[in-house]
């Protein structure tokens, strides 16, 4: 074997990974006859940890990559550095955190593949997910990864999930709550599984509250801030909404200039809310409406789970709590009128 893994080990012994890592980390757990069973193919092989045990064994430091997809919308980007930045933050100096692309160009997708096929990281924290030659290659050399929002991953590795269809129905049901019956929504059709997840939470709301959405209103075009000031120009073209859901702050800022340019008044004529709570959404005028998607806190439990997974060689996926609408003044109650 050019290079032998825990995989490799455990396959041989006849046993879990987990074995091999409480054996390797003389833990608790396994019994004597397994032990001896997995420290006889360690001894053949001549097995010794990777960088990342003699790491935490030392106390030195180590480093891991996060993955970022070139191709991702600009919105989308900017959210990802800002969670590595988070990272970075949280980790100081006894972590390196580097970020790396993956794309569609051979020669950064051929740069990743050699990050994992020579070994020299410790682990990779991808946003959305890696392709399957890089997921298949980090398997074989047995490099810890897990998926932040996935996107391109299958769901059974371990990921840190934001269910964007329950922060979608939560903010349109807010809108309805407020008394506003005719809603629109602007996402991203860039990305389809986000805007999938986000056009259901959304259906649902106006579902369960028997109002029949307007298609012309449901715009996909926001890829970025002039995405989204185009997709608020198209549904004002097909009429005015009463209110409007955006996906990310940055759209509804968008969106909410544009009305303002028409001479809309927001929220008189046209409410907004939004999910992110970015430091800009409470400058706004009126501040934003929004619920909060912290990068510290996607950070905190990437970092965990990655942590976990070099350590135990395995962990579970993590769905981030919801977090309670920041209420500002974007959104107008309608009275109903009682027939």
């Amino acid at each position: 074997m050019s290079k032998v893994t825990i995989r490799d080990i455990a396959r041989e012994a006849g046993v879990s990974k987990a074995a091999v890592s409480y054996v390797l980390n003389d833990k608790k757990g396994v019994g004597d006859e397994t032990r001896k069973k997995i420290e006889d193919v360690i001894d053949k092989y001549d097995y010794r940890p990777n960088v990342l045990s003699k790491n935490l064994a030392h106390g030195k430091n180590f480093g891991i990559h996060a993955v970022i997809r070139r191709e991702a919308a600009p919105a989308c980007k900017a959210f990802y550095f800002n969670v590595i930045a988070q990272m970075i933050e949280q980790v100081r100096d006894s972590i390196s955190v580097v970020p790396i692309f993956q794309s569609d160009n051979t020669v950064e997708d051929q740069n990743l593949l050699e990050i994992a096929r020579s070994s020299s990281t410790d682990g990779v924290i991808a946003f959305q997910g890696v392709k399957p030659e890089i997921r298949a290659e980090l398997e074989k050399r047995d490099i810890p990864y897990i998926i932040i929002n996935p996107g391109i991953e299958k769901s059974d590795v371990a990921s840190v999930i934001l269910d964007f269809e329950l922060l979608s129905y939560q903010a349109t049901s807010y809108l309805v709550q407020q008394g506003h019956q005719k809603i629109g929504m602007i996402g991203m059709a860039c990305m389809p599984l986000f805007f999938d997840q986000t056009r259901r939470g959304f259906l649902r709301a106006l579902d369960q509250a028997g109002i029949s959405p307007n298609p012309d209103w449901i715009r996909g075009e926001a890829d970025c801030e002039e995405g989204a000031a185009t997709a608020m120009e198209q549904m004002l073209n097909s009429g005015t909404p009463t209110a409007v859901f955006c996906s990310q702050d940055n759209f509804a800022i968008s969106a909410m200039h544009v009305c303002v340019s028409r001479g809309l008044r927001v929220p008189e004529d046209v409410s907004f809310i939004a999910i992110d709570d970015v430091p800009e959404a409470q400058y706004m005028n009126p501040p934003l409406t929004t619920i909060p998607v912290l990068p510290k806190e996607i950070a905190e439990v990437a970092l965990s789970l990655i942590f976990q997974k070099m350590k135990d060689g395995s962990c579970d996926s993590v769905v981030l709590p919801f977090h309670e609408i920041v209420v500002r003044d974007s959104v107008r109650f309608i009275r109903q009128e009682l027939p």
